[in-house]
C-alpha cells in the first residue's frame, strides 16, 4: 500500500467513527439521538444505546428497510429531502448519518431539515463518500443497473445498493465551508479521508488508485478526497455561524 499521512487513510475513518459518535454523546450529555438513513443496520446496538442512556430514533425513507430493524428500535419513516417533512422542530440533541448523505437527491434540503430538527447547541455528524474522486464520479453517472452489476461482481455485499447523488458530498473546500455556514451551522470539523477498497480484487487498478489517493492525501487535496466526515453544530443563543476547528 502507498504511504498516507497519519489518520488520513480511509481505514482510520471506519475504525473511529462509532467511537467518536459515542464520545460526542457522552461528553455533551446528549439524550435525544437520531440516526438518518440507517435502515436495517443502525450504528449502535440496543445494548450500546442503553449504556449511552439515550433515546434513539432511526429515520429512513424506505419502509422496507425499517421493517428489518431489530425489535426495540424507535423507527420513523420520513424523507429528509422534503421541506419540513417531520413537522416538529428541535427534537434532537444529536443527529448522525453513515454513508446515507450521498443518497439524498437534495443535500441542501437534508441539511436544512437537520438544522431545524436540532435543538440549539445540538450537533450533527455525517460520514459520506465524496466527489470528485474518480470512482464516485463514475458511479454518479452510471445507470444504476450497471453500478449494481459491477459492485456485485467486485465487492459483493448483503445490503441493497441505492442510487447515489452525492449532493453536497464534497471534501473540505472553502466553498463547502461557506455553504454550511450560510445555513446557520458552526462547522466544527470537516475531515478528509483518502483511498478505498473497491479495487481490492483488481491488482492493477488497486495500485494505480492507491498511488493517486496517497498523492492527494499528502497534499490534503480537498477535491480528490474519497470520504469525509462533517461535524456541524447548531449555534446556541448568542453564537454565530463560524468555523471552530
Amino acid at each position: 500500500m502507498a504511504t498516507y499521512p497519519p489518520g488520513l487513510h480511509h481505514s482510520a475513518m471506519w475504525d473511529q467513527f462509532k467511537q467518536v459518535c459515542a464520545e460526542l454523546i457522552r461528553n455533551a450529555n446528549y439524550k435525544d439521538v437520531c440516526e438518518i438513513g440507517a435502515g436495517r443496520d443502525p450504528l449502535f446496538t440496543l445494548d450500546e444505546i442503553e449504556a449511552l442512556g439515550v433515546n434513539y430514533t432511526v429515520v429512513d425513507v424506505d419502509a422496507d428497510e425499517l421493517d428489518l430493524l431489530p425489535e426495540g428500535f424507535n423507527a420513523l419513516e420520513a424523507d429528509l429531502c422534503e421541506p419540513g417533512v417531520i413537522g416538529v422542530s428541535e427534537q434532537f440533541d444529536f443527529m448522525l448519518s453513515r454513508t446515507a448523505a450521498e443518497h439524498m437527491p437534495d443535500g441542501a434540503m437534508m441539511h436544512r431539515n437537520v438544522h431545524a430538527l436540532l435543538r440549539p447547541g445540538g450537533e450533527a455528524i455525517h460520514l459520506f463518500p465524496t466527489l470528485y474522486h474518480p470512482i464516485f464520479a463514475v458511479n454518479r453517472i452510471l445507470p444504476t443497473w450497471v453500478s449494481d452489476l459491477l459492485l456485485n461482481r467486485y465487492d459483493p455485499r448483503a445490503k441493497p445498493k441505492f442510487k447515489a447523488y452525492y449532493s453536497m458530498c464534497r471534501g473540505p473546500s472553502r466553498r463547502m465551508l461557506r455553504r454550511f455556514t450560510a445555513m446557520g451551522f458552526i462547522v466544527a470539523e470537516h475531515r478528509p479521508f483518502y483511498g478505498h477498497d473497491y479495487f481490492k480484487n483488481i491488482g492493477v487498478l488497486r495500485r494505480i488508485d492507491d498511488g493517486f489517493s496517497a498523492w492527494a492525501a499528502r497534499r490534503r487535496n480537498p477535491y480528490f478526497t474519497t470520504y469525509a466526515w462533517l461535524r456541524l453544530r447548531k449555534p446556541s443563543a448568542g453564537e454565530g455561524p463560524i468555523r471552530t476547528r
